[in-house]
């Protein structure tokens, strides 16, 4: 009986190992790509696979394997077989857009002593409440953070001359994802952690000033 059963065992690690040793190898025509945000790419396996994206947030993939950029930032398409081979292929997204530098958004929920470690801009102005750093784009009002000692740096505030926001607001869409559907004169995003909302508006009248607020989220 014991003999019977040491057999049995036996045969099943060498069925495990055999499975292992005959899975076919799968292999892409890419391992790497590089997109702007909106382009495609179709990915080709040298069998029949079923295609998926780590995180669809940054680029999604078809049933066929047609990657689609979404937003900037890095994720990965797997090619997952039948058989349990598999293969990767990693998916950057660039963006078209360099149109400013954003405030420091990991000092966010931080005291204002990382902000200040972490932010490469000039302090021009400091408070208990509030630090102010000059930019480097002309048409961009002065970096303004709000700050508290319960949760930190809270906010970031800053204005510009209303005809740059057209391309503003599309550099804002490539990184992060819409709140709700924008009106006219008012744009909401959030970022993917969820942990910073951002709104973009006209802020007189005139509309000859448009205002940017990125604001933590604080539970």
């Amino acid at each position: 009986m014991k003999r019977g059963r040491l057999f049995l065992m036996l045969l099943g690690i060498l069925c495990v190992w055999s499975c292992k040793e005959t899975a076919q190898e799968i292999t892409l025509s890419e391992t790497q790509v590089s997109l702007y945000v909106g382009e495609k790419v179709a990915l080709e396996a040298n069998v029949p696979v079923d295609w998926m994206s780590d995180d669809t947030f940054y680029a999604s993939v078809s049933t066929e394997g047609e990657v689609l950029a979404q937003h900037v930032g890095t994720t990965t398409i797997v090619a997952q077989g039948a058989d349990g081979g598999r293969a990767t292929c990693t998916v950057t997204v660039k963006p078209y857009f360099n149109t400013f530098t954003e405030p420091c958004l990991e000092a966010f929920g931080q005291p204002a002593s990382v902000l200040k470690a972490m932010e490469g801009r000039e302090l021009i102005s400091e408070t208990a409440e509030r630090l102010v750093y000059q930019t480097q784009e002309p048409y961009l009002s002065d970096m303004a953070y709000a700050v508290n000692q319960r949760d930190g740096v809270l906010m970031a505030t800053f204005t510009m001359q209303a005809e740059y926001c057209t391309e503003v607001v599309a550099a804002i869409k490539e990184r992060y994802a819409e709140r709700w559907q924008p009106s006219r004169n008012l744009w909401e995003f959030y970022t993917p952690d969820g942990k910073v909302f951002i709104r973009c508006q006209f802020i007189d009248s005139d509309f000859e000033t448009f205002g940017i607020t990125y604001q933590l989220v604080v539970d």
